[in-house]
Formats: structure tokens, C-alpha cells, sequence
């Protein structure tokens, strides 16, 4: 139907290139630790990484896709995005033999310089300025019995630290701990599938396991 395969990709390009920019905005915007990967490739592939093999970014995604790692790796990573959002990764892939993988990693995403308005009822001036930061320290293993299935589990810690006057606002810090869970399977050489359960702990814990300064309880956001 069309003869030069060029026009076809670019039309299909010029097609997705809207969704793709409102999808990355929003990512952005929301500007959580798990909505963003921790690699340059998983970066580069918007995330879809879970069910990839030999994959750092399984800590967030899948722990089983780490799965498949014959060689330590080492991922150093720093940016600032839109809106001044600041990103920071250091992890570790670590092979302890053909079949399991333990991945190490510490992350951060945070905002500096956040002015706070007060509005006087003659203008608009700043009360404040406030930085926020959410950090996370994650701890993975993968168990691959055969080449064609792998399960995984990640252990990780979080901490969001809002800085800012308490006369202003007053729930500032948290902290809590999760689970994420997954398993892997590989049909043949070109069909994979994945699956994984995140934030385990959370959708077992009634009261939540994000703990506030207020001592208020929630949970983090779980599910398949």
C-alpha cells in the first residue's frame, strides 16, 4: 500500500507525537520516584522495561526482570527535568550466581526554591520559600530456577521531607517501607510475559505503611 516506508513512520510519528508529549509532561508533573525509571535506557524507553531481561530498572518495575545479569553493573544518574525537578539514581546490579541477582539502589527526586504565596487582600506577595524532596532506598533479589522462568521481590524504604515554616503547612515529613513482587516468563525467543504485584504491604496493611510526623497512616498507591 505504501512504497515508501519512510511516510509510513511518519505519519504514524506526527500521529503518537501528541500523546507522547502529554504522557511525558504528566510524568513530570507527578514527579514520584516509581513514576520514572532509573536508567538512561529505561528513560529512553518510557518505562517499558518490565518485562526486558538483565534490566536495573526491575528494583522499580519488576524484580524478576533482573533476572538474566552476568555481569555487575553500575548506574550513576543525574538530571533536572522540567519544572526544576531535580533526579538523582546510584544502583548496583550484583550477580551472585547464574541464577540469582541482587540489585541495590538509592534514588531521589526533589524541588528546590519553592516560593509560597500569601495573598494580603491588596496583593500577592511570598511568605516562604519550601523545598521538597522524596527518596528512596530499594533492595532487590531475583531467582531465576530455569531460562525460561524468574521471580522476583523488592524491599524498599521511603522518606518525603516537605521543608517549609509549620505556620504555613504543617505535614511536612513521612516515612514508610514495601514490597513489590513479580515473576517472569519467557515463551520463546520473541514473546516474554510479565507481571508483578507493587506495593504489596500496602494493600495488606489497614492503617498503611506511610507513617506522617502528624502520626497519621496511608498507604502507598498498589496494585497488579
Amino acid at each position: 500500500m505504501f512504497k515508501n516506508k519512510n511516510i509510513l513512520y511518519l505519519i504514524v510519528a506526527m500521529l503518537f507525537l501528541p500523546v507522547l508529549c502529554n504522557a511525558q509532561v504528566s510524568t513530570y508533573r507527578d514527579a514520584h520516584i516509581e513514576n520514572n525509571a532509573l536508567t538512561g535506557r529505561g528513560m529512553a524507553m518510557g518505562g517499558a522495561v518490565s518485562a526486558i531481561s538483565d534490566n536495573p530498572d526491575g528494583l522499580l518495575l519488576n524484580p524478576a526482570s533482573m533476572a538474566g545479569c552476568d555481569k555487575y553493573r553500575l548506574v550513576a544518574k543525574s538530571e533536572t527535568g522540567l519544572m526544576d525537578v531535580n533526579r538523582g539514581t546510584a544502583l548496583v546490579l550484583i550477580p551472585l550466581n547464574r541464577e540469582q541477582v541482587l540489585g541495590v539502589a538509592y534514588s531521589r527526586i526533589g524541588v528546590e526554591n519553592i516560593k509560597i504565596a500569601k495573598d494580603t487582600g491588596t496583593a500577592i506577595e511570598v511568605a516562604g520559600i519550601a523545598s521538597y524532596a522524596e527518596s528512596g532506598l530499594f533492595l532487590g533479589y531475583s531467582y531465576q530456577p530455569d531460562k525460561r522462568w524468574a521471580l522476583g521481590i523488592t524491599l524498599k524504604s521511603y522518606e518525603n521531607v516537605l521543608d517549609i515554616n509549620s505556620s504555613l503547612y504543617e505535614y511536612g515529613n513521612a516515612k514508610g517501607t514495601d514490597i513489590d513482587v513479580g515473576t517472569l516468563y519467557r515463551m520463546n525467543g520473541e514473546w516474554t510475559l510479565s507481571a508483578g504485584f507493587r506495593n504489596l504491604a500496602s494493600a495488606l496493611s489497614t492503617d498503611g505503611t506511610i507513617s506522617w510526623d502528624t502520626n497519621y497512616r496511608e498507604s502507598n498507591d498498589f496494585g497488579p
